[in-house]
């Protein structure tokens, strides 16, 4: 798959996930759409899916064919003009000519590269600038924080650090986690100050920090899509409100109100953002006391309608059509890249004609129309047999067959063997006893 096609698949998703989202927020546990979300952003990363007979693409695939049948069908026996076959000749070479890889290195390429580049480079300068004001933080010591830290292991060295350069508590870092806090802190408050501190050391165990690094990742390969931009803002809400609901299960529904007025006064002082960083207070706090006072107990029923939201989002949209590895395009591809040497193979069972054979079954679905056959013949006629090379795929067998022989008549071998990967057993046994 290249970049467009995983980025539509993607977007699909994501607008599906911001509709579930929309819709269920307050009646599912916040880390369904977590999961949601590592799904779209799984399909903007892996250039691969795996085919499904449920994916809605096998759907969409199977209503196309459905259609291109139907007016193959209307055109079958209407004369075409010359100005018609004339382009439909032009838009064929055209086609033919990107496949087989003879178009140029588009401008287009260059502008997504200069867009991932500065977007790269916007979140490193971003990160760098926030990091060096973090780093001439001081290390807090009093008796909450050392209690706190004490019970609260981890694998990671956590560390809590004060600094007069940010007015709300946030945490960064990976290898070595710091929660970062005011210098106005008010350490008496030790009601506030466990909920701020479980808030973060709730970040730092779910790895926060480097899934926001694969966010940005994602966001400056697919900078041009504006519905990756919707998914980085959506995710990071949404990496808040899955720690704020941990926090309430954590300490006890009495703890909502406490927690959301906390959340109240801390939103009035705001820090710059920080892209790999976890903040407090960072999101809308309308959306997130929203969802703290709407928090309950999950039930039965919303644990399976989680497993089945997000079963059946993988299962439809997530995957590929059931009849992606047989798609034209495969074929194509694979037969225009193998160079046929005919005198060097002169059994008439070689496996070279049997890839023409299975490339004609394709073919003969009903998806290219007598036209080509047509323009095809006009093309040898002409003598413009690389053009011919490239649009033999979409040929039919028995027209491309006949069109072999005139150029076998005229006497031009090699020509013929160009494109014995495509014609029929017959022909070729004819032109390797030439």
């Amino acid at each position: 798959m290249n970049l467009l096609e995983m980025g539509f698949q993607a977007s699909v998703i994501i607008l599906v996930v911001a509709i579930c989202r929309f819709l269920l927020m307050n009646r599912l546990p916040k880390k369904v759409f977590l999961v949601l979300w590592s799904v779209a952003l799984i399909r903007l990363l892996v250039p691969y899916s795996f085919p499904s007979a449920y994916s809605i693409y096998s759907l969409a695939d199977f209503i196309m064919d459905k259609a291109e049948s139907r007016i193959n069908k209307d055109r079958e026996g209407q004369e075409q003009g010359k100005n018609a076959a004339g382009s439909t000749e032009q838009e064929i070479k055209n086609r033919a000519g990107n496949i087989t890889g003879e178009g140029s290195f588009s401008i287009w390429k260059f502008v997504w590269i200069a867009g991932v580049i500065i977007c790269a480079a916007v979140f490193i300068t971003t990160y760098i600038l926030c990091y060096k004001r973090f780093c001439i933080s001081l290390p807090v010591n009093n008796q909450v924080a050392e209690v706190w830290l004490n019970s609260h292991k981890s694998a990671r060295r956590i560390s809590i650090r004060q600094s007069c350069m940010v007015k709300s508590p946030l945490s960064y870092g990976i290898l070595y986690p710091v929660i970062l806090m005011p210098a106005t802190t008010d350490w008496e408050n030790t009601e506030h100050i466990k909920y701020i501190l479980e808030h973060e050391f709730i970040h730092i165990k779910r790895f926060d920090a480097a899934a926001k690094l694969f966010l940005i990742a994602t966001v400056s390969l697919h900078w041009f899509n504006p519905f990756v931009w919707v998914m980085y803002i959506l995710v990071n809400r949404d990496i808040e409100l899955a720690c704020d609901e941990t926090v309430i299960k954590h300490f006890g529904e009495k703890s909502k109100k406490d927690y959301a007025m906390l959340l109240i006064n801390m939103e009035e002082e705001k820090n710059n953002i920080i892209p790999s960083g976890s903040n407090f207070s960072r999101n809308a706090a309308e959306e997130r006391i929203t969802a703290i006072m709407k928090i309950k107990k999950t039930s039965r029923a919303a644990y399976i309608m989680s497993v089945l939201l997000v079963t059946g989002t993988v299962a439809v949209f997530a995957t590929s059509a059931a009849s992606a590895g047989m798609s034209h395009e495969g074929f194509l591809v694979k037969n225009t890249d193998e160079k046929v040497d005919i005198d060097a193979k002169k059994n008439p069972e070689r496996k070279d004609t049997e890839g023409a054979d299975e490339i004609q079954g394709a073919w003969d679905s009903g998806t290219y129309s007598n036209i080509v056959g047509e323009i095809a013949s006009q093309i040898a006629e002409k003598g413009d047999y690389e053009a011919l090379y490239g649009i033999a795929p979409f040929v039919k067998q028995n027209d491309l067959d006949k069109i072999v022989k005139q150029i076998i008549e005229k006497g031009d071998y090699e020509a013929a063997r160009n494109i014995a990967p495509f014609i029929s057993k017959n022909i070729v046994k004819e032109i390797e006893d030439k």
